[in-house]
């Protein structure tokens, strides 16, 4: 075999390097092996990956019919079964979940909500954290009406010992109100902030998992 031009193969990729020109050539099928790696991960993984991407895709969208109003934000309003005009953190957050889960063939008993405040009462205690993992959905408490809230999908693990937290929100703004006018990514502390209290982190991909068994 001549030593310029040859061709070998391990998992995942197939490499072809031809040194008869200057240079090298290399062909790498990247989606292949990717959908492979992908298919190889935890479906727990899988699901927490799929969940945030789904919110990233929607990065930038904004209110554009009004307050809380955008055909996104009234189509999720009425998968939740909602009036159109309502807060949207949650059931937007719920809805991106369910996609993920349907796409994964997972049956999501987590459901979609509209409330904070009276979903996370109802939440399964072993499935609220107090340090985030990418999936989870951090739920605070407003401080001036505690019937009131946010919630933030987190897009990454929390480093060990911090108390920050990077999410991927819906119906916030630059300033981190819970009631902003589109969807963007926020750092957000466990230490809450000035006009809301942190409550805890629902692993909602875990909940499904353990339901999936």
């Amino acid at each position: 075999m001549n030593w310029r031009d040859f061709k070998f193969k391990i998992p995942l990729f197939k490499f072809t390097f031809s040194t008869g020109k200057p240079g090298y050539k290399v062909n790498i099928p990247i989606v292949d092996a990717f959908n492979a790696y992908k298919k190889g991960k935890p479906m727990v993984d899988q699901l927490r990956d799929l969940f945030i991407e789904k919110c990233l895709k929607l990065e930038g969208q904004t209110e554009t019919d009004g307050k809380n109003r955008s055909p996104f934000i009234d189509a999720d309003n009425k998968r939740a079964g909602v009036a159109m005009g309502s807060p949207y953190c949650l059931t937007s957050s719920l809805c991106r979940f369910d996609e993920a889960c349907s796409e994964l063939g997972l049956k999501n008993v987590v459901g979609i909500h509209a409330s904070t405040q009276n979903w996370y009462r109802k939440v399964p205690k072993q499935f609220i954290l107090k340090h985030g993992k990418k999936g989870c959905i951090a739920i605070f408490q407003s401080k001036g009406d505690k019937s009131r809230g946010h919630a933030a999908p987190v897009r990454e693990n929390m480093m060990a010992g911090s108390a920050y937290f990077r999410t991927i929100e819906f119906n916030t703004d630059g300033t981190g109100s819970r009631d902003g006018d589109g969807v963007w990514k926020k750092t957000r502390s466990v230490d809450g902030s000035h006009s809301m209290r942190f409550l805890g982190f629902v692993d909602v991909c875990a909940w499904v998992e353990e339901s999936n068994k």
